[in-house]
Parts: structure tokens; C-alpha cells; sequence
């Protein structure tokens, strides 16, 4: 089987609406499956995507991002010959979505940054994937065009299970995809061993800034190594972050200083949840610069290594603060569990 570019519903969310209701109904899907109540919009820049999640309780089998339909394997098998031509390219079968990071709560992020992607221009790239989990970001790269694509990942058991997804959409390895199991931390040895391409490049990073040392800055340095570079997608920045969207704001800044200009932005508005009490917001964005080869300069990545550095640090001051906090707050629910 060979992987074809998606065809360009995106603008037909009536359209996309109607065959998602068709693999419901065919896949076994109630509308009272609907998984995703707390969805208020999703938006990238004046274009607005609809989102949903279904399953059969309770697990989650299908994901839609505005015209890409994330559909699990099994279910896809089972589809009429009708509606799979119906969907063609815009299927993208995953071997078990409901074990992938679309089905859990860190699929929003994954959500906002592939709603972000399709605005962009993906035709005739090499893709850059860092921290790239189980491949779902790669494989909407691929889609929507690219000619092959980085995977970078610490975590070698998810780049099994993007190899799995990848070989499943058609994508063949070594040819269109390449796994490299690297830690982003040391940018120098990961840049060693990516594929050497004359194509302009997009480096995609939904990591974020969150309590942990890798943040999307570690994928700008990587990025710094990559001088056909000239398209970057950052995810991974929520209301619920510590310093909240901030983050998106500062990376948009240290982005400028490697030529980039901001080019747009996509926004997931979440409801309240009984987890999370409080309305919160989703973002990626898009930067571009102009294409052509730019070589890395030392005094940048000198100001970006620092602000990693500084970042990391006040991120583990904050979360060391707010441990007890969340210790006690632990206990106390243990105790109501214990006693009520």
C-alpha cells in the first residue's frame, strides 16, 4: 500500500461532520459516546475545526481534527468499501488509539498542535519530530505532504508503536520515515544522526514547558543544527502549565531570534472537568523565516542554552514549592476516602 496526501476536506467541517457520523454508525459508536464534552472550540488563526471523540465505553476508537479522522484499526477493518473510499487518505489508522496519547488527557495538546499543522505547508519536506511519542504528529506531517520525517524519542517502546502506525498508513521506513532513539537533552549527538536532506525542513516539538527538564527550547537548539530549517511548530502550552501561556509568548521571542516570525496560532477551549475545576485553554503556534540555508551562530545558542537552563531551574523551584501542597491535598482525600 502507498501513503497518499490527504485530500483537503478542512474546509467542509459539514462534510467531515457527515462521514464521522458514518463511521459512528457503521464502527458501533453511540452518540452518547461522544468522549469529548468539554471541547468549546478549536480554532487555528479564522478557521475553525470540529473535534470529537468516540468509542465504545470504555474505550476511545476514533479521534476527528477537523478532516483527519484518527481511527483505530480494528474499527477501520470493518468500515464499508464505500465510506473507506469516501475517506481515502484522510483515514489515519492507528494500531490501538485507545492506548495512544490521543486517548488520554495529553491528546489535547496533540490535538491543538495537528489542528495548528494544517494551516501550514507541509508539500515536499523533511520533517524534524522531536519527541515524537507514538508517531501521531509525524504521520499528519506525512499526510498532509511531507517527504519523510525524523522521530525522535527517549522512549524507545513508543517509537515501536510509531513504527507500527507508520507502517500501517503506508510509510515505508528508511525510505519515508527514520526512528532515532536520542535524548533531547544533548541536541549535538540527536543532529548527528538525523538524515542529511537538501529539503526545506519543519521541526515539530509538543513538549511544551511543563515540570519536567526537556521543553520546546531543548527542540530549538536542535533546531539550530538544522540550517534548512524554516517552519516550526511548538505545542504543549497550556492555562494549566506552570506560568500558564507565557511559555508560548517567551518561545515565540527566542524563535525571533533565530529569524522566525510568528505565523499563526491554534487554540483549544476546554470546559470545566472534575478533574480540573477550572475552564482552560490549548495552544500550539506556527513560526516560519525565510527558506534558504542559515548557518548556526554561537551567540545564540549561547542566549538559548541560558534560557533553558533558567527555565528548567524555576520550573523545579515551583514544583518543589508545591509539593507539600500536593501532598497534603493527597492525604486529605485519602483520609475522606478512608473515613466517609
Amino acid at each position: 500500500m502507498t501513503a497518499q496526501p490527504i485530500q483537503f476536506l478542512m474546509w467542509d467541517e459539514p462534510h467531515a461532520k457527515e462521514l464521522a457520523g458514518r463511521i459512528a454508525a457503521e464502527a458501533g459508536f453511540s452518540p452518547s459516546g461522544e468522549w469529548h464534552p468539554r471541547v468549546k472550540s478549536l480554532r487555528c488563526g479564522s478557521r475553525e475545526y470540529g473535534c470529537q471523540r468516540l468509542g465504545v465505553w470504555p474505550r476511545q476508537d476514533f479521534v476527528r481534527v477537523g478532516p483527519l479522522f484518527f481511527l483505530e484499526d480494528s474499527h477501520y477493518g470493518r468500515l464499508s468499501p464505500a465510506l473507506r473510499e469516501s475517506l481515502g487518505a484522510n483515514a489515519v489508522r492507528i494500531a490501538d488509539l485507545n492506548g495512544s496519547i490521543l486517548a488520554r488527557w495529553l491528546g489535547d495538546f496533540t490535538i491543538a498542535s495537528a489542528a495548528c499543522m494544517l494551516g501550514c505547508d507541509f508539500a515536499g519536506r523533511h520533517v524534524v519530530d522531536a519527541g515524537a511519542g507514538d508517531g501521531i504528529l509525524s504521520l499528519v506531517a506525512l499526510k498532509l505532504g511531507a517527504a519523510s520525517a525524523d522521530l525522535i524519542d527517549l522512549d524507545r517502546e513508543a517509537l515501536g508503536r510509531a513504527k507500527i502506525n507508520l507502517r500501517l498508513n503506508g510509510f515505508s521506513e528508511q525510505k519515508q520515515f527514520h526512528l532515532i532513539n536520542g535524548d533531547l537533552k544533548n541536541p549535538d549527538a540527536v543532529a548527528d544522526r538525523l538524515t542529511r536532506s537538501s529539503l526545506p525542513a519543519a521541526v515539530v516539538s509538543n513538549i511544551g514547558c511543563w515540570e519536567y527538564d526537556v521543553t520546546n527550547v531543548d527542540s530549538m537548539l536542535l533546531m539550530d543544527l538544522v540550517p534548512t530549517a524554516d517552519l516550526f511548530i511548538g505545542g504543549g502550552y497550556s492555562t494549566r502549565a506552570l506560568g500558564g501561556l507565557r511559555h508560548m509568548k517567551n518561545d515565540e521571542r527566542l524563535l525571533g531570534l533565530l529569524g522566525f516570525a510568528p505565523k499563526a496560532a491554534a487554540e483549544l477551549d476546554l470546559g470545566a472537568a472534575v478533574y480540573w475545576p477550572m475552564p482552560e485553554k490549548i495552544a500550539a503556534m506556527s513560526a516560519a523565516r525565510p527558506s534558504g540555508v542559515i548557518p548556526s551562530r554561537p551567540e545564540i545558542r549561547k542566549e538559548l542554552e541560558a534560557q533553558r537552563t533558567k527555565v528548567s531551574n524555576r520550573l523545579r523551584v515551583r514544583f518543589y514549592k508545591a509539593a507539600p501542597a500536593v501532598v497534603i491535598a493527597i492525604l486529605i482525600l485519602m483520609l475522606y476516602a478512608l473515613f466517609r
